[in-house]
């Protein structure tokens, strides 16, 4: 496929569960920075404040290991990685 990138990675590290990390705390770890960017890769201006670091990093969490999303383009859109992690 044309201009497809394909990344074989190990488990990106992420923000540990338990404690709500800030944005720019959020955004020390792998995991966070991969998602930002490919968020707006596909054309989604993602801003991270402080209070939607939180939900990202429990997307984040949710997603660590998942086989049946290989991108964060294989989601629809915003409201089916909020149904997966509810």
């Amino acid at each position: 496929m044309e201009r497809e990138h394909v990344y074989r990675l190990t488990p990106l590290q992420g923000p540990p569960e338990g404690r709500d990390a800030t944005a720019s705390e959020a955004l020390t770890f792998p995991a966070v920075q991969l998602f930002v960017e490919r968020a707006f890769a596909g054309g989604t201006h993602l801003s991270l404040t402080d209070a939607d670091a939180p939900a990202v990093a429990a997307i984040c969490r949710r997603l660590d290991g998942d086989e049946a999303v290989d991108t964060l383009g294989d989601l629809p859109d915003e409201k089916a990685i909020v149904g997966r992690i509810s």
